[in-house]
């Protein structure tokens, strides 16, 4: 393909763009750093980009047309997720919230899942979007440095060395 160039080389506007919206679209799902998943209104898997397939350890083949829930909560009900009521619901622009999901190989780990409602123009809930990124490493960290504060306080309150004072004779 190719584009109109002005005079000093750069595309000229009145060219044709080298993607249309649905490429650039798909570009960004894809080349995402972050776990993506788009929802049908009924919370089936309908998108899954490669970072969420890391991520959850199951391809996109096994969880396209799959129930969000079972899949990133580990459960059928549909209360499993604590987005639902805020994002869907309540109509919330979206949230951001902590979560532990079990990988397909059975390790635990834990999520930072940002979700949002899609709306047509009308205002009809047609689609939910989650982007999700693992946090487990952080979390250990934050657990490890409260422990060492802990240790250090309880150390301050009860010191295992008297400072010795000066004799006088």
């Amino acid at each position: 393909m190719t584009f109109k160039t002005d005079a000093e080389g750069r595309p000229s506007s009145s060219g044709p763009t080298p993607l249309d919206v649905p490429e650039i679209n798909a570009l960004i799902v894809k080349s995402l750093p972050i776990g993506f998943s788009l929802l049908d209104r009924y919370g089936f898997i309908v998108e899954f980009n490669h970072q969420a397939e890391k991520l959850t350890g199951y391809s996109r083949k096994e969880v396209i047309g799959a129930s969000h829930f079972e899949i990133i909560h580990n459960s059928v009900n549909p209360t499993s997720c604590p987005l639902l009521r805020h994002v869907f619901e309540e109509r919330t622009a979206s949230i951001t919230s902590e979560t532990v999901m079990k990988r397909k190989n059975g390790d635990v780990i834990t999520l930072l899942v940002t979700a949002f409602p899609v709306f047509d123009l009308t205002g009809n809930f047609v689609s939910g979007a989650e982007l999700f990124r693992d946090i487990s490493e952080q979390k250990r960290l934050e657990r490890e440095r409260a422990n060492l504060l802990s240790m250090f306080a309880h150390d301050m309150k009860t010191p295992s060395w008297q400072p010795s004072g000066s004799s006088r004779g």
